[in-house]
């Protein structure tokens, strides 16, 4: 029997094939809610465009921290929270670790992060977070050549060291018991099934049927 109202967010950093599997696992939870951050709302989508796309514009770290806490406190406060309070399952693309992993990368201090997410989600917190690992040289070797790029994909391909600090901040998350970690490697296929066989044991889905 598939769990009702479960919330759970895909993380890692860019080039791992997070949001690919993400977009695998929609034909699997026909009732479930797929959002993304930032984004998620028409607010929220704008305010992505802005920090991510704008490269004509010069972004602090903190306003950067302060952009993607602004979008997430709509999505939670219009579409996530609601949902769950209905029953309804919430699988989303990037959560605040996000924002602790890139944005604590460029010197925004950790309690500050730590405080504005809280102060963002209410103190949601999903259910599960999957995370998609995958080793460095091979996060790099899937980003080259990829014709989707942001701000931060540019910096995470030209700047080792905050490509390494992006990971370890990653690292300093994921042994927690509600992160569950998924080996990226392989074909996208090889990792669906990964996932699957995750999203069948927490009760996302129900492969029988």
């Amino acid at each position: 029997m598939i769990k009702e109202g479960l919330f759970v967010v895909f993380e890692g950093p860019s080039g791992t094939g997070k949001s690919t599997q993400y977009e695998l696992l929609r034909p699997y939870c026909p009732g479930a809610y797929f959002t993304r951050e930032p984004g998620g709302t028409m607010y929220g989508e704008e305010l992505r465009t802005l920090v991510q796309y704008r490269r004509d514009l010069e972004i602090d770290p903190m306003a950067s921290a302060l952009t993607y806490m602004a979008s997430r406190a709509n999505l939670v406060g219009l579409e996530i929270r609601p949902r769950l309070e209905r029953g309804q399952t919430v699988i989303c693309d990037r959560y605040w670790p996000s924002t602790y992993a890139y944005q604590g990368s460029e010197g925004v201090k950790d309690n500050d992060i730590l405080n504005l997410a809280q102060i963002a989600t209410g103190g949601l917190e999903p259910d599960y977070y999957l995370y998609i690992n995958l080793p460095i040289e091979e996060i790099i070797r899937r980003k080259t050549g990829c014709k989707d790029i942001d701000r931060y994909d540019e910096r995470l391909m030209n700047d080792m060291r905050y490509l390494n600090e992006v990971v370890s901040r990653y690292d300093l998350l994921r042994n927690n018991h509600s992160w569950i970690n998924i080996d990226g490697r392989g074909s996208i296929e090889e990792v669906h099934l990964r996932v699957l066989a995750v999203a069948r044991d927490i009760g996302l889905v129900d492969l029988e049927n």
